[in-house]
């Protein structure tokens, strides 16, 4: 959605500047006094700058909130994920940095089973082969 409002933006500021391009040339072929022409065009080209401006805050106000969005679920995420480290290791009141220990270890476990898993299957394919 985000995206689609983004790119909505950019094709909005594209348009822009090609109706500033028709609506000058236009001003060229009806005004013929130079003086008033070259001021006609620069309040032309200021009011289309405006609107791009406009059109580029808008689009950042939506990068802003999409940001926002983002880091709020990541936040979500991490809390979740916290309580539920916290319910099922059962360690309610454990420091922070005893939690890290803990989480450490069993991922140091967690590696060495796989490291086991892996030299035994191994094993097992040799002694295949040898029979």
């Amino acid at each position: 959605m985000q995206t689609e409002l983004k790119s909505s933006i950019d094709k909005k500021i594209e348009e822009e500047k090609v109706k500033s391009k028709e609506r000058i040339a236009k001003l060229i072929d009806k005004e013929k006094d130079t003086v008033k022409l070259v001021a006609l065009i620069d309040e032309e080209k200021a009011a289309t700058a405006k609107k791009i401006d406009q059109l580029k805050n808008q689009k950042q106000a939506v990068t802003n909130r999409e940001k926002t969005q983002k880091r709020k679920e990541r936040t979500r995420r991490l809390i979740q994920h916290g309580a539920l480290a916290e319910k099922y290791f059962n360690c309610p009141d454990i420091d922070t940095g005893d939690f890290e220990i803990l989480l450490k270890n069993i991922v140091r476990h967690v590696q060495i089973d796989i490291i086991l898993y892996e030299m035994q299957t191994e094993q097992q394919k040799k002694e295949d082969e040898n029979s």
